[in-house]
């Protein structure tokens, strides 16, 4: 595909390609094609920051007779880390299970363990299916550490340092981690290191 648009472009035709994906997106780019890096400008788009966050929480809300304490709005910031998904998804399931105009925190939080059983088995549950068990054990060490920067010699502890790496290595192909820089590792999903420290307790 790279390739095809790299010659249409040659061309002279005015085509555009954009692409959209988790964090080791750039990454398999350039594996596809070496010199894809002179072809499109990176952009990251991460987390909403607090203001942004509140606002898509809101302003869908205006103009519709639903609306939701400021406490609540407080804490789907939190609960969600600003990520649009997931606050679409918890604004959505909010006014499903509610099923009142205006929803309180105590609302919400008396409804949370069913959202987030949700969460867990429509999005978290079928990526975590794709692991192997040595890969499934290798993530659950991952979300034990305490920073969202994992160093490989963490995941590693007594075991062999190649089947780690191997591990490692499947894990990324599979999208849920990637190589942040030399010997450190993140989880390419927002939120899946709470997910895991929910399925390996």
């Amino acid at each position: 595909m790279i390739a095809a648009i790299n010659e249409v472009q040659k061309d002279g035709r005015r085509y555009f390609l954009v692409l959209c994906g988790l964090p080791n997106l750039q990454l398999n780019v350039k594996k596809a094609r070496s010199y894809s890096e002179r072809m499109f400008n990176s952009i990251e788009v991460g987390n909403l920051n607090d203001q942004d966050a509140r606002l898509a929480i809101e302003k869908p809300l205006e103009g519709s007779s639903y609306s939701f304490e400021k406490r609540l709005v407080d804490a789907l910031y939190e609960d969600t880390e600003g990520y649009p998904y997931f606050i679409q998804f918890y604004g959505k399931e909010i006014i499903s299970n509610v099923q009142k105009t205006k929803t309180a925190h105590s609302d919400y939080e008396r409804i949370k363990p069913l959202l987030i059983k949700q969460l867990d088995e429509t999005f978290f549950d079928p990526r975590f299916e794709l692991a192997s068990h040595e890969e499934e054990e290798i993530l659950c060490m991952m979300s034990r550490f305490n920073s969202g920067n994992v160093p490989f010699e963490f995941v590693k502890r007594n075991r062999p340092r190649a089947q780690v790496a191997k591990g490692l290595s499947r894990l990324e192909r599979k999208g849920m981690v990637y190589n942040y820089k030399r010997g450190i590792y993140r989880f390419s999903l927002p939120m899946f290191r709470n997910y895991l420290k929910r399925k390996c307790a």
